[in-house]
């Protein structure tokens, strides 16, 4: 094998390679997006086993957890809930109605064997104007980044339409980057399909001249018989 058919084939492979990453990391990303999307369009969160990041928008938590904190919210039964613990539910308040908010639990007490919780934001100077049942709870805070810049950078990604935008350009750009590749392999076989043709009709025509030219051949040879005979009778006549 040659020089440059050994180049062309390591070409060939390594294009076939990126090509086989490209697609890899575009069908993770699309299945992000759909994961993504229908845990927002269901929940209005995303959940990871069990494990949700939010961030913190208002005031009402500080200083505790300012504003722009990130917080991580550990699923888990509303019965290991304890006095003093911050949680994550969903408002089922009229001004607040199905937004996520995230206060500390003031009370808890049982009403028909199911579990109520009382929950107030540490700077409201009142406690949250309804409970905390199982069907709104969602889980329990066991982390929070604080005012820091690096996490409110990443708090930035936990907005729905930030994180869509950030999973959607990379898909784009792949997608973009495995069409190109798709194009310009297209395009080659195109070219070397082309070629092949023109070569198959290169050869039909040669071996289409060379029949020709075997039949004139023929044909000279035919002639000269013809005419030695002719002659050779011409000879016998004079004698």
């Amino acid at each position: 094998m040659t020089d440059t058919a050994a180049k062309s084939r390591r070409k060939k492979l390594i294009y076939r390679i990126i090509g086989w990453c490209a697609t890899g990391l575009l069908t993770i990303a699309v299945c992000v997006c759909l994961f993504v999307t229908v845990q927002i369009l269901t929940k209005g969160y995303v959940s990871v086993g069990g494990y949700s990041f939010f961030r913190i928008v208002t005031g009402s938590m500080e200083p505790t957890m300012p504003v722009g904190s990130l917080t991580l919210t550990k699923q888990q039964d509303i019965t290991d809930v304890k006095k003093g613990d911050v949680v994550t539910f969903k408002s089922q308040s009229s001004e607040t109605q199905g937004k996520i908010i995230t206060h500390r639990v003031v009370d808890v007490f049982t009403s028909n064997n199911d579990v109520i919780l009382q929950t107030k934001g540490d700077a409201n100077l009142s406690i949250d104007s309804t409970y905390v049942k199982e069907n709104n709870y969602i889980g329990t805070v066991i982390w929070c980044s604080g005012d820091s810049g690096f996490c409110s950078f990443i708090a930035f990604f936990t907005n729905k339409y930030s994180f869509v935008a950030a999973i959607a350009i990379p898909c784009l750009i792949i997608a973009g980057i495995i069409l190109s590749s798709c194009v310009s392999k297209m395009r080659k076989d195109v070219m070397a399909a082309m070629d092949e043709l023109a070569a198959d009709e290169k050869k039909d025509n040669a071996d289409t001249e060379e029949g020709k030219h075997e039949e004139t051949e023929e044909e000279m040879i035919e002639r000269l018989r013809k005419e030695i005979l002719e002659e050779m009778n011409l000879s016998e006549k004079r004698e």
